[in-house]
C-alpha cells in the first residue's frame, strides 16, 4: 500500500495555526483486489443479448464490466445513430441507452427504433432523473430508468426482471 503525505504550502493559516499534515493511503489496484460478486453470480443471463449505448467510453466500459459476471452477450454503441444500426443487426433482448448524446440523442434513437418495429425493452441510463425528466422518459417510451451513478445491484435486478417476466 502506498502512502502519500500532503501539507499546506504556507507555514501557517490566517489564525496562526501550523500547517496540517494529512496522511492519505492510495487504494489498491481494483484488478488486484479480491472482490466477491454475489449479485452477478446469482444471475445467469447467458442466453440474453444487451446493447449498451453511451457516448462516454468510460460509461460503456463500466456497464460492460458490471454485466460481465452475468455472462450475457454485450455489444456497445457510441451514439444514437450507431445504436439504431446495431439494434437491428444485433437484435438485443434489452438496450441500456444514455440520454444526452451528440447528433442522435437517446430519446430520438428510441423513437426511431420503436417506429421501425423494435420491441425490446429500452432503459434510459442517465444522471438526469428529476421527477419531471423521469416522466418524460417514460412517456417517450422507455421501459425503465437507471440513474447514474449506476448501482450494480439495481442494474442487474432491473435487467433480470425485464428479461424474465
Amino acid at each position: 500500500m502506498k502512502t502519500v503525505e500532503s501539507s499546506a504550502t504556507e507555514s501557517a493559516d490566517a489564525s496562526g495555526n501550523p500547517p496540517v499534515i494529512i496522511s492519505l493511503q492510495k487504494a489498491e489496484d481494483p484488478v488486484e483486489m479480491d472482490i466477491k460478486d454475489s449479485v452477478g453470480k446469482q444471475q445467469d443471463l447467458s442466453k440474453f443479448k444487451v446493447l449498451v449505448v453511451d457516448d462516454e467510453s468510460i460509461s460503456r466500459e463500466i456497464l460492460a464490466c458490471m454485466l460481465e459476471p452475468t455472462n450475457c452477450i454485450v455489444k456497445v454503441a457510441e451514439d444514437g445513430f450507431e445504436a439504431i444500426v446495431k439494434y437491428f443487426e444485433f437484435q438485443p433482448d434489452i438496450v441500456l441507452m444514455d440520454i444526452n448524446m451528440p447528433d442522435v440523442n437517446g430519446v430520438s434513437a428510441l423513437k426511431i427504433i420503436r417506429n421501425q418495429g423494435g420491441l425490446a425493452p429500452i432503459f434510459a441510463v442517465t444522471a438526469s432523473v428529476t421527477k419531471c425528466e423521469v416522466r418524460a422518459y417514460l412517456s417517450a417510451g422507455f421501459n425503465d430508468i437507471i440513474a447514474k451513478p449506476i448501482l450494480r445491484q439495481v442494474l442487474i435486478n432491473k435487467i433480470s426482471i425485464a428479461l424474465t417476466v
